[in-house]
């Protein structure tokens, strides 16, 4: 069934002074949902000076990355300029995931109008299979951060799991006490029997030595 779009209302800006922020609402309530929603409220902030006090809400605080992939090795870039790389970025390697923060200060007092973003940015990927996290190192140059993970195969060896089953016992199953006396009598009575035969043997044996003598 294909998508039909509702009808729309249009206002006259010269009719009505928030003819603006109605047609916004109008395009946000009738657009696809395919197309993003910041798009249309960042347009209506930007032209609304009313509105302006929220621009910072909808502005992109986070940390932007990019990452390749190699054979050998996984890159992750941070776009960090105005940062102390000693004192404002930490790097860390916790559950197979790499996470980035840093902090930028804030402009003083005596700065007029600013874009720029302040504050705290942190971001985590997932490593890849293979990467080596006792051998990662990162470097920053102009601005941006480069944080190289080596991959090996030693790192991907597979491994293979044996499965134990596990065996319930039926606790209604009671051992008979009476039973196991009986067992242990049973085995007492073949020690006992065991050492009379061996005695025997050796009362025997110690006569046909008298014997063979007095002969």
């Amino acid at each position: 069934m294909a998508w039909r779009s509702p009808r729309r209302t249009e206002v006259d800006p010269q009719i009505f002074p928030g003819a603006r922020i109605l047609d916004v609402v109008n395009k946000v309530a009738t657009q696809r949902p395919s197309r993003p929603l910041l798009s249309d409220l960042a347009e209506l902030i930007e032209t609304v000076p009313a509105l302006a006090a929220l621009r910072p809400l909808f502005e992109n605080r986070t940390m932007r990355i990019e990452d390749e992939l190699y054979e050998d090795v996984y890159e992750v870039r941070a776009e960090l300029p105005g940062v102390d790389p000693d004192d404002d970025i930490d790097v860390t390697v916790r559950d197979g995931k790499l996470t980035i923060s840093a902090q930028r200060s804030g402009p003083d007092e005596n700065c007029g109008r600013s874009e720029f973003a302040y504050g705290s940015f942190t971001r985590t990927v997932t490593l890849p299979d293979g990467a080596d996290a006792d051998e990662i190192n990162a470097t920053y140059d102009r601005g941006i951060l480069t944080v190289s993970v080596p991959l090996s195969d030693e790192h991907r060896v597979e491994r293979h799991i044996e499965v134990v089953e596990i065996i319930a016992i039926d606790d209604d199953v009671d051992i008979d006490d009476d039973d196991v006396d009986d067992a242990d009598d049973d085995l007492g009575d073949t020690d006992v029997l065991g050492d009379t035969d061996a005695h025997g043997d050796d009362h025997r044996a110690a006569n046909g030595a008298d014997q063979h003598e007095h002969a």
